[in-house]
């Protein structure tokens, strides 16, 4: 409301312009996290548990999940009740059928399809299915809501541009709020792949990467 309209106005979460404004964030929060070329680090979970290894081939992805992990050097490992951790790597779904008898699975769909059906004479039989994925960003609900956005101000200013759009006696604010969301958003971007950059490049004896 301060970046708005000026004012300090606090907001009580009955109040009609409390939910249009959670309703505006929460809608940028979802077009963050589908930004265009960009999985957020910060919704990044290395090991997320599917469950466990049955007779099939295919096993539903959870709910919280946006997508899983195709960055080079990401595997999918089945922890076995020995505690041996078999890696798997993904592929695209059309060649599941041409890699026949290596470790490979892919997305399909909402479905993690592994390139074999299991059975009960597998190694991997009964062991847990660990994958690296991205998970969707939680909405804002109430006032105490953590921001998932990486940086939290971003989420402010483009709000407040949107909150003003329409609004004949403060639009004028609207190019100068849109242009300091960009330079967030682009402060982001940047930051991410930084930190990207630094967690997959390759390590070089010598100390380059």
């Amino acid at each position: 409301m301060l970046k708005a309209t000026g004012k300090a106005t606090v907001l009580v979460e009955s109040d009609k312009k409390w939910a249009r404004i959670v309703g505006i964030a929460n809608g940028y929060i979802d077009q963050w996290q589908y930004e265009t070329s960009t999985d957020w680090s910060s919704l990044y979970e290395k090991s997320k548990s599917f469950g466990q290894i049955t007779a099939t081939n295919t096993y539903a992805i959870p709910d919280d999940v946006r997508k899983i992990s195709d960055t080079p050097g990401d595997f999918i490992y089945i922890k076995t009740s020995s505690g041996q951790m078999i890696a798997f790597s993904t592929v695209l779904a059309d060649e599941l059928n041409q890699y026949e008898g290596l470790n490979i699975c892919a997305q399909v769909g909402k479905n993690l399809v592994f390139g074999k059906t299991f059975s009960a004479e597998d190694a991997e039989f009964g062991g847990e299915i660990l994958v690296p994925v991205y998970k969707f960003a939680e909405s804002l609900t109430t006032g105490s809501s953590v921001i998932p956005v990486d940086i939290p101000r971003w989420l402010v200013i483009i709000t407040a541009a949107e909150y003003v759009r329409n609004d004949i006696t403060k639009q004028s604010q609207f190019p100068n709020l849109i242009s300091e969301a960009n330079g967030l958003m682009e402060r982001m971007i940047d930051d991410n792949d930084a930190q990207v950059s630094f967690v997959y490049a390759p390590w070089i004896a010598g100390g380059g990467s």
